[in-house]
């Protein structure tokens, strides 16, 4: 880039709508969550939904940085990193078929596949990995409650 270029030159710089916000997206969050928990089953379907559930996440988290390099912001986007990544992985595994879903008697369980190198048969409870996603739809929270607007700092800073 040259001297009459600036980095913010390459975004995109349409005006964002009321749904562009925190608030809006830890509704959406939530109802995705609900949804990922109903109806658990041992076929591929809860794996493919993690993926798409916890992309949009852990890109949001990727894309934005606040501005204040310390603060609860600072830690709730590097949990977020962190959480939403593990979701993202564990989606990749299962689309690879190094972890497959099964059903024992009526729980559905993760499984590490037979044929993987280690940590074969390995199983933990898809009701746990469901309870843990719910860490990520409680951090959506977090962000959106630690989260100060403009009109908010301003009020903050008269005070």
């Amino acid at each position: 880039m040259n001297k009459e270029t600036d980095i913010k030159d390459i975004f995109i710089e349409d005006k964002p709508t009321k749904f562009a916000s925190l608030g809006w997206r830890c509704v959406y969050t939530t109802i995705c969550w609900l949804i990922l928990g109903n109806n658990i089953s041992s076929d591929r379907s809860f794996i493919v939904s993690l993926f798409i559930f916890s992309m949009p996440l852990f890109m949001d988290y990727l894309k934005f940085i606040p501005i204040k390099k310390r603060g609860w912001r600072i830690v709730v986007r590097r949990l977020g990193i962190l959480l939403s990544g593990i979701w993202l992985s564990l989606g990749v595994l299962g689309l690879l078929d190094i972890i497959n879903m099964c059903k024992i008697e009526s729980d559905v369980y993760f499984e590490i596949s037979k044929n993987f190198i280690v940590l074969n048969n390995f199983r933990i409870s898809a009701k746990i990995i469901w309870c843990l996603i719910g860490l990520s739809v409680f951090l959506t929270l977090i962000d959106y409650i630690a989260y100060e607007n403009p009109i908010e700092k301003r009020v903050n800073n008269k005070r």
